[in-house]
Formats: structure tokens, sequence, C-alpha cells
């Protein structure tokens, strides 16, 4: 925690939402969402406070709309299912489809954030590229209609 703790909340949001911008850009997420499984082991609310201020940390909390689980991943293992997990949070007798360690993994996203495109596009979203007119930015909160078709059973 003490490395975390040494990163400052800045820079911690900052690698949250970089991971994020990479994260939305597939579309398979675009359509259907994500979950995002965080394993807490060694926090406590004391350190998400210390970290992020109590109000901070009760936004966090309901931004990521979080599911404590405990202990043990069995619900975790109905709830998401095995074949998206780290192989460290597998039981020893899986057998089905894995994607990888939390090493390959990690290595594979960084590798994807240093190409030249994945680079290219959080410079144009730090740039005015994609600004926003306030102007004719809509005033009321009523849902937009959407024409994209999703492949939903």
């Amino acid at each position: 925690m003490n490395e975390v703790m040494e990163w400052g909340v800045d820079n911690i949001y900052r690698a949250i939402t970089l991971v994020s911008d990479w994260v939305n850009r597939n579309e398979n997420v675009q359509v259907n969402s994500i979950v995002v499984f965080v394993d807490n082991t060694h926090i406590t609310m004391n350190h998400v406070l210390t970290l992020f201020g109590h109000d901070n940390g009760n936004k966090t909390m309901h931004f990521w709309q979080m599911f404590l689980h405990g202990n043990s991943l069995a619900k975790v293992y109905d709830e998401i299912g095995m074949s998206v997990l780290p192989d460290e949070y597998l039981p020893d007798d899986y057998d089905g489809p894995r994607v990888g360690t939390h090493e390959k993994i990690a290595n594979e996203m960084l590798e994807d954030m240093m190409s030249p495109e994945f680079r290219e596009y959080i410079r144009d979203l730090s740039s005015e590229k994609y600004g926003v007119d306030l102007k004719e930015r809509k005033q009321d909160h009523t849902p937009e209609e959407s024409f994209r078709k999703l492949n939903v059973e």
C-alpha cells in the first residue's frame, strides 16, 4: 500500500482514466460493457479514506458500484465466470478457457498502449480535436435515441 500512497491520488486517477480509455476503445466493451474485478485483499477502508478522503472514497465506491464478496471466490465464479479471470484466481482443477496470468494480461495491455495508434488517440483526447461546444450541448436530461442494433439475447 505504501507504493500506492507514494503515487498520489492524481496519478492513480490518471492511471485509471488511461486504462478506462484503453478498454473503452473495444467495440465489444462499447456494446456489452465491462465488469471490473478488483482484489482488495490487503486494502482496508482506512486505506481508501486515507488515499481518497471521505468524500472521494464514497464517490469512488459509488462510481464503481462495488460488490464485496469477502474471502470466497465461489460467488465471483458464479457472477463473473472463470474463463475471464487471471490464472492466479482459478482453482487448480479448472480446465476451461483461460486468459493467462496477471503478468501476461498486463504486458499485452501495456504493449497495446504503447502502440502509435493508441498514443495518437490519447494525444487527440488531450487536444481540442474532440472539443465540446457548450452552446450546442443539450440542456435537459432526457435520453437520446440510439439507432445502433445491439446483439442481446
